[in-house]
């Protein structure tokens, strides 16, 4: 039976709870598809969309009224509420549009000079990584990067980082919670040991909010850069930058514009004429989710995720990554089926086509570990799904051997 046979409108999630059904309506997903990679970009809640629209349309009643007299307002407003969730000092919260060009700001930021090395780990985002690059060659710094095998050993990870360290070393970039392997890290304790050695610390917190609750003004880090459009179901475009007090001053958006005399963080928020509906509407987001239950959410997602990976690997002879993981999940594949980023790219494609399934696949972390299917979950997903799809992907991996 495939899910186009089957209306998970009609189904109960014992998992979630009797009003699942009414939950799982608040999107507009195609059912003809399996949805088990929320963190790669979200799905926005028909609310949250409403919400948006609602802008976009007073912007199109009045484009030169609502740039010149509303849109500071709003967009401090919106601020303001978004570093309250995040438990920010909101002196220290500024908007962007994502990760990846916040890490570019921080990152710019760093007075990285011929010598220097800055530290990263195997799990970091290959985009991030390429920032760091560059970063690294127009100065004449160097890049080092340890490999941290899958493992539920916290202090094991936290010592791997540490003997990366050197005399030399200036910078540490690490996941909150990592893309690739979806492992979560374990922020307050590699933050002691940075401030100890007087290395500064980037966090990469893409995949942080909406997975639990995040008190970022006492995490540890010098600048911490986090996405709304991900497991906080916010539109596309909608990402924070929150730095330390001794970092505030240093940092400046990526392009100027009228702003840019402004003190840190206004002279973020208006980048020429772009689009800000994205984050003038996370605190629609932010209502909706409250309205479901924040730690409803949070349990709900990782429960569910577990399940399913569990259920996947059952179907298919394996096993789920070791590891600390939230919402999203890591199954091993059979051994030489993903190698590299090509055939993991590949593999992922013929999924989504054949099985009609959004997942994301990976090749190995290490070369003592196998390649995997990362498999997400959110509380418009039913334990049935996960059931159903790894009854297909063994005959599917069967067939393709």
């Amino acid at each position: 039976m495939t899910i186009a046979e089957v209306s998970l409108q009609q189904q109960q999630n014992p998992m979630w709870g009797d009003d699942w059904a009414t939950v799982r309506s608040n999107w507009t997903l195609t059912e003809s598809v399996l949805h088990f990679n929320h963190g790669a970009y979200g799905s926005v809640p028909k609310a949250v969309r409403q919400h948006q629209m609602s802008i976009i349309e007073r912007v199109d009643q009045n484009a030169t009224g609502f740039f010149r007299r509303e849109l500071e307002l709003l967009l401090e407003d919106a601020r303001l509420k978004a570093a309250k969730f995040c438990g920010a000092d909101p002196h220290g919260f500024a908007w962007v549009k994502n990760v990846s060009e916040g890490m570019t700001v921080a990152l710019a930021a760093m007075p990285l000079k011929v010598g220097d090395e800055v530290l990263i780990t195997n799990h970091i985002y290959p985009a991030v990584k390429f920032a760091v690059e560059n970063r690294c060659r127009a100065v004449g710094a160097e890049i080092v990067e340890v490999q941290i095998p899958s493992s539920e050993n916290d202090e094991e990870l936290v010592s791997i980082i540490a003997a990366g360290i050197t005399n030399r070393t200036r910078l540490l970039v690490v996941d909150e919670v990592a893309s690739i392997s979806a492992r979560i890290f374990p922020i307050r304790e590699i933050a002691k040991i940075t401030k100890a050695k007087n290395i500064t610390l980037i966090i990469d917190g893409a995949h942080a909010l909406g997975t639990y609750e995040v008190e970022l003004d006492t995490l540890g880090a010098d600048i911490w850069l986090g996405n709304f459009h991900k497991w906080m179901c916010s539109p596309h475009g909608a990402g924070a930058l929150w730095a330390a007090p001794q970092w505030r001053s240093k940092l400046n958006p990526s392009s100027v514009s009228y702003s840019d005399r402004k003190p840190y963080p206004q002279r973020f928020s208006r980048l020429g004429t772009d689009d800000q509906t994205a984050v003038l509407s996370v605190p629609a987001a932010i209502d909706f989710l409250s309205q479901l239950g924040l730690e409803r959410v949070y349990a709900h997602n990782s429960a569910l995720a577990n399940f399913g990976a569990d259920a996947v690997a059952a179907a298919i002879g394996s096993t789920q990554m070791p590891g600390k993981y939230g919402a999203r999940r890591r199954v091993a594949l059979p051994g030489g089926i993903v190698n590299d980023d090509d055939a993991a790219y590949k593999l992922q494609r013929e999924i989504a086509e054949q099985l009609k399934t959004e997942l994301s696949v990976s090749p190995p972390m290490t070369n003592e570990e196998p390649g995997t299917l990362g498999i997400s979950a959110y509380v418009y997903n039913h334990p049935e799904e996960y059931e159903r799809f790894g009854q297909a992907l063994q005959k599917f991996l069967a067939k393709r051997k």
